[in-house]
């Protein structure tokens, strides 16, 4: 079971849409967010996949001024640095810092 999605398909006639984003993110390498069991089915086999999903998710629901956001964004990078994915790693703290900077105005 998947929760917060059974909930929202639980009704077909009323289905409680999640707010689409204006625009893809491209620290988070052009995720969409899922929408349905099948299109998250289809993430179980990549791990990475799964992790972008966490972070879509946390910024949705947290907001980007909560410091959990930018905290796991950082986190993401350094997984990605230590792995030698520097690219990635360099794209996340760019937006993490972005995001800290925008809040502290």
């Amino acid at each position: 079971t998947w929760g917060a999605m059974d909930m929202r398909y639980s009704d077909r006639t009323n289905v409680l849409n999640k707010p689409i984003p204006q625009t893809l993110i491209m620290a988070y390498d052009y995720a969409k967010e899922v929408n349905n069991a099948e299109e998250l089915e289809n993430l179980i086999a990549d791990p990475d996949e799964m992790r972008m999903q966490a972070l879509l998710i946390r910024e949705r629901i947290l907001g980007p001024s909560h410091p959990d956001t930018s905290y796991y964004i950082r986190y993401r990078g350094a997984v990605y640095a230590d792995s030698g994915n520097f690219k990635r790693c360099i794209n996340l703290w760019k937006y993490a810092l972005d995001m800290q900077q925008s809040n502290l105005d």
